[in-house]
């Protein structure tokens, strides 16, 4: 597995922030228990951060890995007391440095290709960018010079309003908002198994029930 440190290329006017948990086993995918024990849920979530470590590798933007829980080396710390600030603490970091930033989860099935649709959309100072995932939230959010903090303040997160909550907040602030294909995040045995019925799904999903 290549290395998660965060990399940083010639061009910096877009930054692509991937949000994570450090993979430690009984800490990360532990939703999946109904359906994995403690070392598949593991094994799940490495190849997840993997996956989309490897489809936000470009030399187009800059990449910093934000990481919550120790073991890490190399990367950023996520700094707030729910995920929320959290994500409102990195964006804001990335935007003083950066024109176009992007955030992303490491839960999700993102492509490199809706990386670039997200940036791409990122073309007026009011601009923002939401990625749904099936489950009501979202997957990825990114914004063009500043973020609104509203977006993330007393937010029930996972709970299946988010999407609308936040959509009604970026209406009400007159922001152009583009919102990109839902996005399967997964989360639950009912996400795992709605990614099995797909034709299209990562080659690692075939040995998880036996190689761990």
């Amino acid at each position: 597995m290549h290395s998660l440190r965060s990399h940083y290329n010639i061009r910096s006017q877009d930054g692509l922030i991937i949000f994570a948990k450090a993979p430690q086993i009984c800490r990360v995918k532990t939703r999946m228990l109904a359906q994995f024990n403690h070392r598949q849920c593991l094994y799940l979530y490495r190849h997840l951060l993997h996956d989309t470590y490897q489809q936000a590798h470009s030399r187009r933007y800059r990449v910093t890995l934000y990481t919550a829980g120790p073991g890490m080396s190399g990367t950023q710390k996520q700094r707030g007391y729910d995920l929320g600030q959290r994500m409102l603490h990195a964006l804001q970091a990335q935007l003083k440095t950066h024109q176009r930033v992007v955030l992303i989860g490491a839960d999700s099935l993102v492509t490199s290709a809706i990386i670039e649709q997200a940036f791409a959309h990122l073309d007026k100072p009011n601009a923002v960018v939401i990625g749904p995932a099936n489950d009501g939230g979202y997957m990825l959010i990114g914004a063009h010079t500043r973020i609104p903090q509203e977006l993330f303040c007393a937010m029930q997160w996972g709970h299946a309003g988010v999407l609308s909550t936040t959509l009604t907040r970026l209406n009400r602030r007159g922001l152009q908002t583009r919102l990109l294909a839902p996005v399967i995040d997964l989360d639950t045995p009912a996400d795992w198994q709605q990614m099995l019925a797909r034709q299209s799904r990562p080659s690692w999903t075939q040995c998880l029930l036996k190689c761990v």
